[in-house]
């Protein structure tokens, strides 16, 4: 990613914090001279993979961009034995899959990652709301998903 998103911060003290910012995959918080710089060493393929469990994807202005994967990793707070089986709300305007479709804990505190995988089958004009849910026949955990398709320019 080639864009900066720069913005501030105010803290509870009532200091301010500027230029957090978001750079080629990077997130990088510089201050002013009263605090120190803090880096944040991972490189992400996209914002997208920033590990939340909510899903929110962006189609970009240039329509040739027809298809974005996220990544995400989950950790097993369940039985040390829990199948979870992928099931996504239709959206119009794209396809998702999910891979794996099954996460497969073997033991407590496991950590698995699965990425979802948009495919536009036709742009829409405004933002599409669904989700993600795993089951294991007992639990169910939601992340909230939205899709934007940015007009082209």
């Amino acid at each position: 990613m080639d864009r900066d998103f720069p913005a501030t911060v105010k803290l509870g003290n009532g200091r301010t914090i500027t230029g957090v910012s978001l750079y080629r995959g990077r997130m990088k918080l510089s201050t002013n001279n009263q605090y120190p710089v803090v880096s944040c060493k991972n490189n992400l393929a996209s914002p997208g993979d920033v590990n939340y469990p909510a899903l929110s994807v962006v189609f970009p202005e240039r329509t040739n961009v027809s298809v974005l994967t996220l990544h995400r990793t989950v950790t097993n707070v369940g039985p040390a034995v829990s199948n979870y089986h992928a099931i996504v709300s239709p959206f119009k305007g794209a396809y998702v899959k999910v891979e794996p479709l099954t996460l497969k804990f073997t033991k407590a505190n496991q950590k698995l990652s699965y990425k979802i995988i948009f495919t536009t089958k036709s742009r829409q004009a405004v933002p599409e709301f669904g989700g993600l849910v795993w089951k294991d026949g007992v639990h169910r955990v939601r992340s909230p998903i939205v899709v934007v398709w940015l007009p082209p320019l």
